[in-house]
């Protein structure tokens, strides 16, 4: 009898787990419509249309997507308020297009929580025009493919660990890509870098492959300022890359433009045509 009612219950609960587990899979929660500015997501979202902020009440962001959370622009617009980032990261995410972002001067068109203690936040961008902002995107790991970063009045893409695909960086006021991360490199493949104010790539570390590093350095000072197309400590791994001019930053405290100390010394690596 204590085996018969044993295996009753053992039958019950797998009964239980069968059918109240497969609707719970079924019940899984769908995309959520953005609607609204200011809005929080804490799953995957999607526009229907586009979203024009530019003229509502200051807020830190157009879009704020969760841990993990998918951003489904579907073709169009989010645009975004004077001083807004257009699209918050909180750690994981990830933005798809085609599609549109455009930020002001004071805001970010991407942002995450780029200092934060976790070691592997990490925003993935598929196919999206950024336009604008203060940085086009920023964040602590930014993945980049098949997208267009323009107009940024700082920097194009600024992060510690940058992997771009397939992607152009171009016209942004200071550099295109930043990185300040000293142990892994920033790498790019197949991608188009050019008109960028006072160099196409700043970062510690630099592997290029099959890509245009050219015509950066456009800013009016960079007569008599430090401008480059690649300005870097460690010496470029360029693979079947183009390139103009190269910069060695000695020191940390060497920068581009024309505030570094005086103690600075400027050499190029010789690996660029105009070196």
């Amino acid at each position: 009898m204590q085996i018969e009612s044993s295996l009753r219950s053992f039958l019950a609960a797998f009964v239980f787990v069968a059918v109240f587990g497969i609707a719970g899979v079924g019940n899984a929660a769908e995309p959520v419509e953005v609607v609204a500015c200011s809005q929080v997501m804490e799953g995957d979202a999607y526009l229907s249309g586009d979203l024009d902020c530019s003229g509502a009440a200051y807020s830190p962001f157009v879009v704020e997507l969760g841990d993990g959370g998918t951003l489904d622009m579907r073709g169009f617009t989010l645009t975004g308020a004077p001083g807004d980032d257009v699209v918050r990261c909180r750690y994981d995410c990830v933005i798809n297009g085609p599609g549109t972002i455009a930020a002001t001067a004071r805001g970010h068109g991407i942002s995450g929580l780029k200092w934060s203690g976790r070691r592997r936040d990490e925003i993935v961008v598929q196919g999206i025009n950024v336009v604008g902002g203060e940085n086009g995107i920023i964040g602590r790991r930014l993945v980049v493919y098949d997208s267009v970063i323009t107009g940024a009045n700082s920097s194009g893409a600024a992060a510690r660990r940058i992997v771009a695909e397939r992607s152009f960086f171009t016209n942004n006021r200071y550099v295109g890509i930043y990185s300040r991360e000293s142990r892994r490199p920033i790498v790019l493949r197949d991608c188009v870098v050019t008109g960028n104010g006072f160099a196409g790539v700043n970062a510690q570390r630099t592997r290029i492959y099959d890509s245009e590093v050219v015509g950066n350095g456009v800013d009016p000072s960079c007569g008599r300022a430090i401008c480059a197309d690649i300005a870097s400590r460690i010496l470029p791994r360029l693979r079947r890359t183009v390139c103009d001019t190269s910069l060695r930053l000695h020191r940390n405290d060497c920068t581009l433009g024309s505030n570094s100390p005086p103690w600075c010394e400027f050499n190029s690596f010789g690996v660029c045509a105009l070196d």
